[in-house]
């Protein structure tokens, strides 16, 4: 009985629509949830500096090189 239940639910087409569009949004949801991490991150370490005042913490840039 179970296996019938399962191949039925496997055959029917979502209510909410396709799931490809429900992963587009998924993926877009995370997007956004991620960068908001990272400004705020990024927002939290604005004051940290090594010795010659660069900052240790930046958005996008290469790494620097050891002094």
């Amino acid at each position: 009985m179970l296996k019938v239940l399962a191949e039925k639910a496997a055959s029917e087409e979502p209510a909410f629509g396709s799931t490809r569009s429900a992963g587009k949004e998924r993926g877009r949801m995370l997007a956004v949830a991620l960068e908001a991490e990272v400004d705020a991150y990024v927002a939290e370490h604005l004051e940290d500096r090594d010795d010659l005042g660069h900052r240790l913490v930046v958005r996008n840039g290469p790494p620097r090189p050891a002094p």
